[in-house]
């Protein structure tokens, strides 16, 4: 199976983080820095965490603190306390070498609610001039059996969120009935301590939810 299909749910983390993608493919074809480096890895064997590139700064939200890697024409946010994406998972060397399709879902129509009334004005502004094929991708890790413990999300740089919008975000998402759901008996998640997920939105529609 060609590289492009193995990768179309591994989180980019763009970045991605991890990364490795589902999302959509004029962003998936545009493979990340830390991408080429997990492939690399991931077919040489060597257990490997997730390397974030670009410049780090941090911002304050209300209680929590954020880190922004700077990547390009992207930002991806995530807490400072975040711990998955900085420790081995056998998941993602697992999805890497799988040659079949991984289905691993969400309630889309939940996760769309919360993009739509919390992150969807801050792409409403007129002044903003966003490729269409710029994305949003969310991407959720949970544990083994499908809670979600972390997220980070990564938008054009040229949208404008408060630190305090992505809080309010990341508390919908840890604490509402969100999950991941797929299948943990593959052989794919055999001890794997973390999965992760990606789901994107074309920038430009994010705005007319």
């Amino acid at each position: 199976m060609p590289i492009k299909k193995k990768l179309s749910g591994i989180i980019l983390l763009t970045a991605i983080f991890l990364f490795l993608l589902t999302a959509i493919s004029s962003y998936a074809q545009n493979k990340t820095p830390e991408e080429e480096q997990m492939l690399d890895r991931m077919k040489s064997g060597v257990k490997t965490k997730m390397t974030i590139s670009g410049i780090k700064t941090e911002a304050k939200g209300v209680r929590e603190t954020f880190i922004i890697a700077h990547q390009g024409n992207y930002l991806l946010i995530y807490n400072k306390n975040n711990t998955l994406m900085h420790t081995y998972s056998s998941f993602m060397e697992n999805r890497a070498k799988s040659n079949s399709e991984m289905d691993i879902s969400t309630d889309r129509l939940l996760l769309d609610s919360y993009v739509k009334k919390i992150l969807s004005p801050h792409f409403r502004d007129n002044s903003i001039n966003i490729s269409d094929i710029r994305s949003v991708v969310v991407n959720l890790f949970s544990d083994i059996e499908g809670n979600i413990k972390e997220i980070s999300i990564l938008y054009p740089k040229e949208v404008k969120i408060p630190y305090s919008t992505i809080e309010t975000f990341e508390k919908k998402l840890l604490n509402g009935d969100l999950k991941l759901v797929f299948d943990k008996n593959r052989w794919e998640f055999k001890d794997a301590t973390w999965v992760v997920e990606s789901f994107t939105y074309i920038a430009n529609k994010v705005g007319k939810m």
